[in-house]
């Protein structure tokens, strides 16, 4: 169940899925508007690609195509960004690189990247150093290179992450922090002390915390990972 403080109306997220999602009218008109801004989204794109082929430089260009959050639309009982839920954490990242193999375009990958490899990421197609204080990695590597050298990089790509929102306001929007990886998540609110673990393999749209079953050497285990990777991150150290 939706922990009691993002139940109440003050919560940003949760008013606003009451104005926007809580009936399936509204939510049907928001989904429109939505879908609206993408497509608006999509034509600014193909103008810029198309500019960059008027001018003979598309194919000395690298576009890189994200976002700052991902959105919620109505998925517990919340809207917009805020909480470390999958909605709202994960984001696209569309990589057109000139210099990859014909035979790697198009392909997928679902190796975590995060928005601090976007940097390393320009500067070294660039051909610039990049700077000991960032804590990110040229994704390139993922899909440059010979099969050995991709997945060399592959195999030593995080495995997991360590995620922050601070705000300052416990009942607006409220901290939350969490450790993410592929099987499971442990979120944390600090100004509530208030645990959650969901088991993603098992619970793709964390539905169940199961943090509360867990026996104590489990849930010791899972908190001494997340206090190492928060260290890791706030000591300024690669990621």
């Amino acid at each position: 169940a939706m922990p009691e403080f993002l139940q109440n109306p003050a919560n940003v997220g949760r008013g606003r899925w009451m104005n926007r999602y809580s009936t399936p009218e509204m939510y049907q008109a928001m989904m429109k508007k939505t879908y609206r801004m993408i497509t608006e989204v999509d034509t600014a794109i193909g103008n810029v690609v198309r500019k960059l082929e008027e001018q003979g430089a598309l194919n000395d260009t690298l576009i890189l195509f994200t976002t700052d959050n991902g959105n919620l639309h109505g998925e517990h009982g919340l809207a917009e960004k805020w909480y470390p839920y999958e909605e709202s954490v994960r984001v696209p990242l569309v990589v057109v690189d000139p210099r990859s193999p014909e035979g790697r375009r198009g392909t997928v990958n679902d190796e975590y990247t995060l928005n601090i490899d976007l940097a390393p990421t320009m500067l070294s197609a660039a051909g610039v150093p990049v700077p000991d204080v960032m804590q990110g990695r040229d994704v390139a590597g993922m899909y440059l290179g010979t099969e050995e050298e991709v997945e060399r990089t592959r195999g030593s790509w995080r495995k997991e992450f360590y995620y922050e929102w601070f705000t300052g306001h416990k009942v607006v929007i409220p901290a939350s922090l969490a450790l993410v990886s592929k099987r499971s998540k442990y979120i944390v609110y600090p100004e509530y002390g208030h645990e959650e673990l969901f088991l993603l393999e098992d619970d793709p749209y964390e539905e169940r915390n199961v943090f509360g079953t867990l026996n104590s050497p489990a849930a010791k285990e899972i908190k001494e990972r997340f206090s190492r990777m928060r260290s890791h991150a706030e000591s300024g150290a690669r990621c």
